[in-house]
């Protein structure tokens, strides 16, 4: 994160005033003007954060785990963690991470009962998902489901 604003505080994140105009620099560095007046500005800026189309969903981001970091852990690892991943494809695999909250894994957790993988999905939020923080290139401001 950040340092804190010293001017303009009032403004969104990202957003800056420079020469009357307002503008947004997106995660590749680049400035888009957004307007000269606040409302233009908030208007323009609602066309960054359109929350509407979802651009991945939890099952895309467990294949992409499965595809790039699964094969670099130890055999019996990879299969466990493969298995669990399959199961928690089939439970949260249609959300988006944003919708993902800690009562829905908790309630997983209690659910599966007392075995080694609810714990491991403990471990797996809460570590392994900074992971698809750098994927979604700034679109996650929060990883989903912190514990």
């Amino acid at each position: 994160m950040g340092r804190p604003r010293k001017n303009n505080k009032p403004l969104p994140p990202r957003v800056y005033l420079s020469h009357g105009q307002y503008f947004f620099v997106d995660h590749t560095g680049k400035w888009n003007p957004l307007g000269r007046s606040m409302g233009e500005m908030y208007r323009n800026l609602a066309r960054f954060y359109d929350d509407d189309s979802p651009l991945f969903s939890m099952g895309d981001l467990f294949e992409r785990y499965e595809l790039t970091v699964l094969p670099k852990k130890a055999e019996k690892t990879q299969v466990e963690n493969s298995r669990s991943l399959k199961r928690l494809t089939a439970v949260f695999g249609e959300m988006t991470p944003n919708e993902v909250r800690p009562g829905d894994v908790y309630a997983y957790r209690d659910k599966r009962g007392r075995t080694t993988e609810p714990a491991q999905i403990v471990i797996w939020k809460s570590c392994r998902m900074s992971s698809p923080k750098l994927w979604s290139g700034g679109l996650l401001r929060t990883i989903p489901a912190a514990m």
